[in-house]
Order: structure tokens, then sequence, then C-alpha cells
């Protein structure tokens, strides 16, 4: 059990590596590790057998776990990645991967999907490699919430739905719309507006949510 978290590691590394490109200096502030760490991460990775042609994910799936939360839970299908980590970003990056491997078992069943904000959403646009999961331009994305003021690219829920569905193949429709307002009187004038209203009906008709 020990030896887990520094093999997860290994692999998240390895992925930012050999998959994204990114150098061992980049993996190094996107993990909050230093450049060395990096160095015998990429290394131990070769050992464990993870690094060969492409970059796989190791460790156990808890497979009983998963079952039980399909039969107590009455769910289609769910993906346990492993959960003891020492970077909390190596996890979304595990977690979106998961996510991403749960919508292609069945990417045909999906007709409009929408996306929240946050590091572990915008870990899972990130995570969708353009061209490899196309869901077509018959999909639908939309964000779940509407624009914060935040600077911060996790929380522009416009472009998370923008990159997500370019990614993807699918078209986005996206909300001009403040994630908070100061009186309920101004939800009801905001649901007058056309494209808004358009935004708030297809929530009614989601077949997938990615929220984090």
């Amino acid at each position: 059990m020990a030896r887990e978290p520094d093999i997860n590691t290994a692999y998240v590394a390895a992925h930012l590596y050999y998959e994204r490109k990114l150098t061992q200096e980049e993996i190094a502030v996107e993990l909050g590790i230093s450049r060395p760490t990096v160095s015998r991460l990429l290394g131990r990775a070769q050992q464990e057998g993870i690094v060969r042609i492409s970059v796989r994910e190791p460790g156990r799936r808890d497979s009983a776990l998963e079952a039980l939360l399909l039969d107590t839970l009455g769910l289609n299908g769910a993906v346990v990645v492993p959960g003891s980590f020492k970077s909390g970003r190596a996890r979304e990056i595990l977690l979106a991967r998961g996510a991403l491997e749960l919508l292609g078992r069945h990417p045909t069943q999906v007709k409009r999907m929408g996306l929240g904000w946050g590091r572990s959403v915008f870990a899972f646009v990130e995570a969708v490699e353009p061209g490899h999961l196309l869901l077509g331009s018959t999909v639908e994305l939309v964000p779940l919430i509407g624009g914060s003021g935040q600077s911060h690219g996790v929380f522009q829920s416009n472009e998370i739905v923008r990159r997500a569905a370019e990614a993807l193949g699918a078209r986005a429709r996206l909300l001009y719309a403040p994630a908070l307002v100061s009186d309920g009187r101004v939800v009801e004038t905001l649901l007058k507006e056309p494209p808004i209203r358009s935004v708030w009906e297809a929530w009614q008709e989601l077949d997938v949510a990615i929220v984090g």
C-alpha cells in the first residue's frame, strides 16, 4: 500500500512528459515537486513498465467498489481511481482520465452534456486529446454555471465548454449570464432573454454532467 502513491505519481509524471510533451521543469511546477524528483519518477515509470510504446495507467482498479456503486446506486457505469497521492494535481489528472474513460464507453448515448467549472473539470478538458474521442456535431455541450468574473481559466465556464467542444468535435452553446445575482427578480429577467432561456432549457435534457 505504501508504494502506490509513488507509482501513481510516476504515471502522472510520465503522462505529462511523454504524452503532453511538458518539460521536466514544467512538470515540477505542475506537481509542486523538485526537478530531480521528476527525473526519479520518470525513471521509476520505466522500471515499473509504465512507459513502453505508450503511457498506461498503473495500479489496481477497485472493481469490487465499482460493482457495489453500480448495484447500490443503480448506475450504468462507474470508474474508481486510486486515491492516495502526494500531489493534488496528480489526483485531478487521474480523475479526469477516469471520467474520459467512462464517457468513452457509451459515446453514442450522449446527445447533450453539461460542464461545470473548477480544477477537476478543467483537468478533464485538458485530458481530451483532439480526435481521440469524437462525439459528433449533433452533440451539444453547455455550461452548468454562469460567469464569475474571476480571470483564472478553471473558472471560465464558457471557455471550458468551447475547448471541450472543439476537442470532442461537438457543438458549444454558451451562457452569457453571471453565476450569482443579488436578487431573485434578476433571474426572472435573465430567463426572459432567449439565449439564456435556451441554456436553461438545455439543462433539463442533459445526458451527462461533468462536475468537480
